[in-house]
């Protein structure tokens, strides 16, 4: 449904008007400057509106009419309001018209997760938990508490091949994860190095409300041809992923990158996340060397609202949110620290930024 912005007093008039402008476009462009693309948690029965003259003010552009577009069939669209069909992960389009110029705009609007409870796979066990490696897809809601002591934890998507988890992991009812251990790495098998959490890595993917409690890893001693330990509570790497409300408590330690959250982001977002515990890494030589609260280093992506409780030690770079911040269209906001910093270079939000 296309939302005009001016009422015609003549109904034909605007039919013919309407049909003479918009599908005789001289101009389509997918480029709208200054404007942000949303991130929206939509659950069942939750319905969510956009004030879409608020998120184009700066944009420079007179909005005649527009419509939302989703091509994947996850959400219902009423106007400017959206709600959930599917799970999934949906980039939410919208077509801007301008008159003045016959231009339509066709960008994205939001990037949307919605969590429809009965499209997901349900993880009650460790044993399930660990089965999501047979893929390293799918979209997975926890169920029950899950006790981990004793385990040797393999990080889900453990494998020799490039990519990493891809698909939504939820958590609704506050279900913990305990005791979750990493000491050897002898099975953990990545070509560029160590890469350990919950996950060994996430690509594209959601993450919400996990929370891991008492979680102990230590990849310090890893060596091969690469040399590089990465280690975070929720994944080890994260690649264009949203991680968000997630808590993890314990101690993290490595060679190389260490977070709390995440050990390397590469864009993405994080968000209303917590640590508490410590956050360690060895390396004294690598160059982008970092231990974070949140994240041993972040080169590219956004980090908001974000607390930090315990102590982060380094070798090099230690932050109380991210080690080594390499980035140059990202934020840290609202983001606090609270404990103790041990490292040669060091700082409570940022240990080193290079931009």
């Amino acid at each position: 449904m296309r939302i005009k912005k001016i009422v015609f007093l003549l109904a034909t008039v605007a039919f013919i008007f309407s049909l003479f402008v918009f599908t005789g476009c001289d101009t389509v462009t997918n480029v709208v400057e200054n404007y942000l693309i949303g991130n929206i948690v939509l659950k069942e029965g939750e319905s969510y509106a956009f004030d879409v003259e608020d998120i184009f003010k700066d944009a420079g552009i007179e909005i005649t009419e527009y419509e939302l577009n989703d091509k994947t069939g996850r959400l219902s669209i009423d106007g400017n309001s959206i709600s959930a069909v599917k799970s999934g992960i949906t980039n939410l389009g919208i077509t801007l018209y301008e008159d003045a110029t016959r231009t339509q705009y066709r960008v994205t609007l939001a990037k949307v997760y919605s969590i429809i409870e009965s499209d997901l796979t349900p993880i009650y066990t460790g044993d399930q938990l660990l089965a999501i490696s047979e893929t390293k897809k799918g979209n997975y809601i926890l169920k029950s508490d899950i006790e981990l002591y004793g385990v040797d934890w393999e990080p889900i998507g453990n494998s020799t091949l490039g990519y990493g988890f891809q698909g939504m992991f939820v958590n609704l009812s506050g279900y913990k994860i305990n005791n979750l251990s990493v000491s050897s790495t002898q099975r953990i098998f990545n070509n560029n190095g160590c890469t350990v959490g919950l996950f060994s890595s996430i690509e594209d993917s959601f993450i919400y409300g996990v929370e891991l409690s008492n979680l102990n890893i230590d990849v310090s001693g890893f060596e091969n041809e690469y040399p590089f330990s990465r280690a975070g509570g929720i994944a080890g790497i994260s690649l264009n992923s949203t991680v968000v409300n997630c808590k993890v408590s314990g101690n993290i330690k490595t060679s190389y990158r260490t977070g709390g959250i995440i050990g390397s982001v590469n864009w993405g977002l994080l968000s209303d996340c917590e640590f508490n515990g410590i956050s360690e890494t060895l390396d004294v030589d690598g160059a982008q060397a970092g231990a974070g609260g949140i994240a041993g280093y972040c080169g590219g992506g956004n980090i908001t609202n974000c607390f930090v409780i315990g102590t982060v030690i380094s070798g090099r770079y230690a932050g109380g949110i991210v080690g080594f911040f390499e980035a140059y269209d990202a934020y840290i906001t609202n983001c606090f620290f609270d404990g103790v910093l041990s490292a040669p270079i060091y700082d409570e939000i940022i240990g080193y930024e290079n931009c």
